[in-house]
């Protein structure tokens, strides 16, 4: 996998409509049988520190360059991964750090989740033929799924771990993940 750097990859997912990038690339790195960090350092090298931040805020120009090139994505179609895509609708402005009204934010530190962030519908986690996070999942005011009808939760319902989809393929059994780990 590492000569494919800088050409198009064999399984070139496009993102879904509404899907987050953190989710596009959980998705692309377990299709190719990779563990997310390890997808993550074939696109940007060794030394990148990408999950210490919420990087559907914050994708840098060398992420955005890698993944389009390995995916043959438009710049649309990875731009409208990211939470800025709300820019000027419902938020005034994402920003790259801090608050932004009906956004809810994943309190990220040193790679630490201080406190649940991401929503999701179990429901639809379980039943989507290819499981993706989407945006709406991290706006405030969105707390129902719109396809359920059921409530959005932010962390296991039996252990209260915080809902932290790419490290699903961290410790015993993620050594090879498989593309149903979500």
């Amino acid at each position: 996998m590492d000569r494919l750097f800088g050409s198009l990859w064999p399984v070139h997912l496009k993102p879904h409509p509404d899907e987050l990038l953190s989710s596009w690339l959980i998705r692309l790195a377990h299709a190719h049988g990779y563990q997310v960090e390890g997808l993550c350092r074939l696109l940007l090298g060794r030394g990148a520190a990408m999950w210490n931040r919420d990087i559907d805020r914050c994708a840098s120009e060398p992420l955005m360059a890698a993944v389009m090139t390995a995916t043959a994505a438009t710049e649309s179609q990875f731009r409208n991964t990211l939470l800025s895509a709300y820019d000027g609708a419902l938020i005034e402005s994402v920003g790259l750090s801090g608050t932004a009204r009906w956004l809810v934010p994943l309190s990220i530190l040193h790679r630490k989740r201080r406190r649940p962030g991401l929503m999701y519908c179990s429901t639809c986690i379980a039943t989507d033929a290819d499981p993706y996070c989407r945006k709406k999942w991290r706006l405030a005011c969105i707390t129902v799924c719109s396809a359920h009808g059921v409530e959005l939760k932010d962390s296991c319902s039996s252990c209260g771990a915080a809902f932290i989809p790419h490290r699903v393929d961290m410790g015993h059994g993620g050594y090879m993940p498989s593309d149903k780990l979500l």
